[in-house]
């Protein structure tokens, strides 16, 4: 039930200027964190993917930046930095679903964990049944729950852009 008037334009304006900003700030904070835990364990996929995705959360806050300074070129920059987080999200899942695919199971654990399993009796047909098909659903829905966001940037026309 409508209880109101609309938004005023500039609420709008603010609040799609904090959501960005926290967003931005999210994604390069546990983007670089990633990053680095990867650079430690030396998984370079990790380190270039947690790269990638703090250059994207720049991106986001440049564009915070520049609309904050009222120049509305910065909408384009939220949009593309989006684009580009959520093609990140879409291609790193595609990455893991086939390494699962090429190298199975046992090529996603390392060595050591999968002798501590084995040894304890938990690294079985069923374990490795089991294990495949969490994989599977996390990446799954990883890019299922991306797509329609990227999606749905694409398609924005300008003028549904130009309501900010």
């Amino acid at each position: 039930m409508f209880n109101g008037p609309p938004p005023l334009p500039e609420k709008i304006l603010a609040r799609v200027l904090w959501l960005a900003k926290m967003e931005g700030n999210s994604v390069v904070l546990i983007a670089g964190g990633s990053a680095m835990l990867s650079l430690f364990s030396a998984d370079w996929l990790g380190v270039v993917v947690g790269a990638l995705l703090v250059g994207a959360g720049v991106v986001v806050l440049r564009g915070v930046k520049l609309l904050k300074a009222g120049e509305l070129r910065g909408i384009n920059w939220l949009v593309r930095g989006e684009l580009v987080l959520l093609n990140l999200i879409l291609i790193y899942a595609a990455i893991m679903l086939g390494k699962l695919v090429t190298g199975g199971v046992d090529a996603l654990v390392s060595a050591d964990t999968r002798s501590m399993l084995a040894s304890a009796g938990m690294w079985g047909p069923e374990q490795k049944q089991l294990f495949a098909q969490i994989y599977r659903l996390f990446y799954g829905l990883l890019a299922a729950l991306s797509l329609p966001a990227a999606l749905s940037l694409v398609v924005a026309s300008p003028a549904d852009r130009s309501v900010v």
